[in-house]
Formats: C-alpha cells, sequence, structure tokens
C-alpha cells in the first residue's frame, strides 16, 4: 500500500507541466517618458593663460533646452533615445545628425554607441533605472568643437 501511495505521487510530479518562467527582457527597465535637459557648449581654441581660456579651450557660447520624450525599443539589441528636435551636426558623407539617439544598453545600464563616427564621442549610462546621463562631443573639424551634457530623468 506504501508503495502505491510513492508510485500515485511520483507520477504526480512527473506528470506536472510547469510553466516556462515568462522571459523579461532587461531594457524593458530602462524605457518609459522621460524629461531631458541638456546644456549645449560651443568652445574655440585660444593661446592665453588665463581664464577665460582653460587648457586651450575657450566657451564662447552656452544654451540650454528642455524637451520630454519616450525612450523606446527598436529591435533586438538597441534602444531609441530621442533627446529633442535639434541638429548636432553632419557626419563624414554630410547626413545632418539629430538628436535621435541609437544605442546598446548593458544589464548594468552602460550605454553603448556602436554606430557613432570618429567625429563623434559619445557616452552615457543610467543611474538606476530613473536617470539617464549622455555627454555628447562633436568635433566637425580643427579648432573648435560642441559638447552636449544631457539629464533624462523618468516621469512616467
Amino acid at each position: 500500500m506504501k508503495s502505491i501511495y510513492l508510485v500515485t505521487l511520483f507520477l504526480l510530479l512527473i506528470g506536472c507541466k510547469k510553466d516556462d518562467p515568462i522571459k523579461h527582457d532587461y531594457r524593458e527597465n530602462y524605457l518609459g517618458t522621460f524629461k531631458f535637459s541638456s546644456i549645449k557648449s560651443h568652445l574655440v581654441m585660444c593661446f592665453d593663460t588665463i581664464p577665460p581660456c582653460i587648457n586651450g579651450w575657450k566657451i564662447v557660447s552656452k544654451d540650454s533646452c528642455s524637451y520630454t520624450n519616450k525612450i523606446e525599443l527598436i529591435d533586438s539589441n538597441k534602444i531609441k533615445i530621442d533627446i529633442w528636435n535639434d541638429i548636432l551636426g553632419y557626419d563624414v558623407y554630410d547626413n545632418i545628425i539629430s538628436q535621435t539617439f541609437l544605442p546598446v544598453i548593458s544589464k548594468e545600464g552602460i550605454i553603448s554607441f556602436v554606430d557613432s563616427i570618429n567625429i563623434w564621442n559619445i557616452e552615457g549610462y543610467y543611474i538606476g533605472y530613473d536617470t539617464l546621463i549622455m555627454e555628447v562631443i562633436y568635433r566637425p573639424g580643427i579648432g573648435g568643437y560642441e559638447t552636449y551634457n544631457i539629464k533624462g530623468v523618468r516621469i512616467k
């Protein structure tokens, strides 16, 4: 009798189908509606040794902007970060570069810009899931460059 109970219990345990856990895409934690603020600085070369010339560069203009937009999934590797509708500059083929970025994101929140070209230096990371920090440096040629310090905070 004891063996019948054990066999029955064994068959019940084996026969029950266990559902696979729902696969969660870690990138979904980094998506949502964000309020972005950006500070754009235009720097030029200088040869003075006193301020405002710092380390051979002088800020000649500064501008700021705020914009609300979504960070979305694009494909199996990338997310879409659309900061605002502004032209950053041009690539080596004279294509307009806008402030829409398509980076790859790691589980740790580090974003990699695999498609950026050599006149751009783009770095970014998340602080938790709710704050995105990015720095974009555009160097179109000798003698000057532009920096964009961008911060996005989740609102939804």
